[in-house]
Parts: structure tokens; sequence; C-alpha cells
């Protein structure tokens, strides 16, 4: 797992988040880029998944995510249990948070797509499993991470990234 959580709750006023998300893994090395738009307390996601379209909403005032599949028309709605709702912010500026996962240990500084990151990593001595994230200073906003263990590297990545007003 990767050591973050997403809450757009933390988005204040009118800022938007806009961003492709690449995620790759053992189990899924050529896995479609995701587009992600979220603003305040509520979240859309579009990909596909075996070559079909999906759109999945997450709306925190309704408590509910809904998916939707274009290609046959169907939907669903999942009323989301108290424990899932977000409680943990993680990216900043403006109203974004990152906070690192016990056992992050900060490092140096490296630029990702022109932007200027602090990185964090962890390594578990029993097992070898390691992990890094990158973390934008300007807006302490995570937008990589990786996490290597026995069965191979995983990696999350924010591609093309906005912040930005809405109307």
């Amino acid at each position: 797992a990767l050591p973050f959580n997403f809450d757009p709750s933390t988005l204040k006023g009118n800022v938007a988040l806009e961003s492709e998300i690449v995620v790759t893994s053992p189990e899924m090395p050529n896995s479609p880029p995701l587009k992600i738009y979220a603003k305040a307390n509520k979240t859309r996601l579009e990909g596909s998944n075996d070559g079909k379209k999906f759109v999945s909403i997450m709306n925190g005032d309704q408590n509910a995510m809904y998916v939707l599949n274009p290609d046959d028309g169907s939907w669903i709605k999942w009323t989301m249990p108290e424990k899932y709702k977000a409680t943990a912010p993680v990216s900043g500026k403006p109203g974004l948070t990152f906070t690192p996962a016990p056992g992050y240990v900060k490092g140096g500084r490296e630029t990702i797509d022109g932007k200027e990151c602090q990185t964090w990593s962890t390594v578990n001595p029993q097992t070898g499993e390691s992990g890094k994230v990158w973390v934008w200073t300007k807006h302490n906003l995570l937008i990589q991470a990786k996490a290597t263990s026995a069965r191979g590297t995983s990696t999350f990545m924010l591609k093309n990234l906005q912040l930005k007003p809405q109307p």
C-alpha cells in the first residue's frame, strides 16, 4: 500500500486539482492512466479497465460513491460506511496537506516535472520492502511514490498536474 490517503475535502475555496494518475505494479505493468478531478468534497476518476470505460464519482457531501459504465449504460451507488470517510489529508497549499506514514524519514530534494520536491523514504529491515515519496514543496502535494517488495516495484505518479481556480 502506498503511504498516503487523498482527502479532497481539504481543497479550500474554489481550488481544484486536475491530473492524470499513472500507476504501475507487478500485477498491472501496463495499467492505463486515470484522469482525476478533485474539488472540495468531491472527486471524479475516469479510466478504463479491460478496455471498458468507467467513471467513478465520490461525493463526500452525500457520503456516496457512484461507478458509471458508459459502454453498457450501467451504474451502481455505494454508500460509504463512516469508517471509510476521509480523515487524513495528503496534499498542501492551498488547503492540501501531506503527512508521511509512520517510519518514513525526510530525505533530500529532487526535481520532478520541473517541481521542486522533498523526498521521504522508508525501509523495513525484516522484509527489505522499501518506499519513497516525492512531495512538491510549493504546495505540499505528493506527486510521485514508489514501493518495492519481493513481488516487484509499484509506482504512482501525478502527470500534467494542475491546481487551478474553478468557476
